[in-house]
């Protein structure tokens, strides 16, 4: 997903003109002001007076009247937290970027097709709530934006329709993932993927270093900007920066969260970050779209005991999910770890701070990589959708796909992320870096034989027992995986 960083203005005049209500919530659907043809005029007026024109993103479907149709996504609540979804509906213009991308993208579709864009907002389980729908066939819901797990779930179970043989979806078109839509097929069939109508994929992005600034300074060490762009922002000369940094700031003989450290973070997404930096995957998979283990080579064992002596060797780290954001927030570590999602949290750190790519294995690595934490969204079909149910289905979501790519993503990524969030020019830059980067391991949603969590559990003993742990695992992931395929193909 390549982000393009420009024509800002364009989605600010978007999102301070237009002022009216839109979108529904379950049996609660909130109508448009009379005034919304005059606003979009009147903005779309203002718009043609801007310096530049912005790209505009058309879906090629047939002109059409839904006759009101409320068009419901089955989405997370409240109750899910930071990952209840926010970028579905919109109630109201209310200033905040987002929202009123939302408002207004969803604006446009209603008026264009006659439809009320609507959402189901689960109090607790999506996958129960998704799976009593679908056996009902009680229509409660049109399309599912989930996490990858339960995803994985319903497609394992035969809930979802194959995205390539919907008629009227073209995953080829520029607002649908393209490397979700290799990555996440299985036999060559693609039953839930990534689209731009929601941005929690793009917030779920991992392996994202943030860095202190002041102590980047106060240490005289390289500018980390530099390194990216020079191509020498590894993980050994990260680990060298952070050499001699830790200090007892209180002098009380216990180092914890009152003191700095080079880096604070967890074991476990440490471990992931340097399996993707080194280029491997848990799972690949062959030229008949089946997947394999993959894990079981020397560069990964090389990247499984660099993350050892990187997490448990050494006296600048501390390992502890815990207090790792309160200590960056305080200004007491130099580097973190993160997922995009929670770069909002340092909003109002009064230490300035970086954001870098997930640094190089080694120097003969060409690229940056990144995975994607499977808590993010993703977009399927319940397989009871049929007949016109399908078609209007298959035509709401090119148009909404579309028309995100247009308001929801220069929002989000030129407003919201780079005005509100990024202190410096360059962070944008390697924004573009990190989502033009990102790859989607099979293992992450499927959760195979539990191989990628005995991992996790030896990297938090601190041992490097790489090859032994994998050989008991082996026979378990190898057995999960061929059911899952297996049901899937049947289906």
């Amino acid at each position: 997903m390549k982000i393009i960083f420009k024509n800002i203005l364009c989605s600010i005049i978007i999102s301070s003109m237009l002022i009216s209500v839109s979108c529904g919530n379950n049996s609660e659907r909130i109508s448009n002001s009379e005034s919304n043809s005059e606003n979009l005029k009147n903005s779309s007026e203002t718009l043609e007076s801007a310096e530049t024109e912005p790209l505009h993103y058309a879906a090629d479907v047939p002109e059409s009247d839904f006759k009101g149709y409320a068009f419901t996504f089955l989405v997370r609540g409240n109750e899910a937290g930071d990952w209840g979804n926010y970028d579905i509906c919109a109630e109201e213009i209310n200033g905040e970027p987002v929202n009123d991308a939302v408002f207004n993208r969803n604006l446009a579709i209603e008026e264009r097709y006659n439809v009320v864009i609507s959402e189901y907002r689960t109090a607790n389980n999506l996958l129960d709530t998704a799976k009593k729908g679908i056996n009902a066939q009680d229509g409660s819901f049109d399309v599912i934006i989930s996490s990858f797990w339960d995803a994985a779930s319903l497609a394992t179970d035969g809930y979802l329709h194959n995205l390539k043989e919907v008629e009227g979806i073209d995953l080829s078109q520029p607002w649908w993932d393209q490397r979700a839509n290799e990555d996440l097929s299985i036999g060559n069939k693609l039953l839930f993927s990534v689209n731009d109508i929601s941005i929690l994929a793009a917030e779920s992005t991992v392996d994202v270093y943030l860095f202190n600034k002041k102590m980047i300074g106060d240490f005289g060490l390289e500018n980390p900007y530099d390194m990216v762009k020079n191509g020498t922002w590894t993980y050994d000369n990260m680990m060298s920066m952070m050499k001699g940094v830790a200090s007892d700031l209180n002098g009380d003989g216990v180092m914890d969260e009152n003191d700095r450290w080079g880096m604070a973070n967890n074991g476990e997404g440490v471990l992931n970050s340097i399996f993707a930096s080194a280029q491997q995957s848990y799972i690949k998979k062959d030229d008949k779209d089946i997947p394999y283990i993959a894990i079981n080579n020397e560069t990964a064992l090389r990247a499984f005991e660099k993350t050892v002596t990187l997490m448990y060797n050494n006296p600048d780290v501390l390992d502890d999910a815990t207090v790792m954001d309160k200590i960056f927030t305080d200004g007491k570590s130099l580097f973190h770890n993160q997922c995009l999602q929670v770069v909002k949290r340092f909003r109002q750190m009064d230490t300035d701070f970086g954001i870098l790519p997930n640094p190089k294995f080694d120097e003969s690595i060409k690229e940056y990589y990144h995975g994607v934490h499977p808590i993010g969204g993703a977009f399927s079909m319940p397989v009871t959708l049929t007949g016109d149910d399908l078609n209007r289905a298959a035509i709401v979501t090119e148009v909404l796909a579309a028309e995100s790519k247009n308001t929801l993503i220069p929002a989000y990524y030129d407003v919201n992320l780079t005005f509100k969030l990024l202190r410096d020019e360059e962070s944008v830059g390697m924004l573009d870096i990190i989502l033009s980067t990102r790859s989607y391991d099979l293992i992450r949603p499927y959760q195979w034989g539990g191989l990628s969590d005995g991992f996790n559990a030896l990297i938090k003993k601190g041992e490097t027992s790489f090859v032994s742990t994998y050989e008991k695992l082996e026979s378990a992931t190898l057995k999960s995986m061929e059911n899952t395929v297996n049901r899937i193909l049947e289906n």
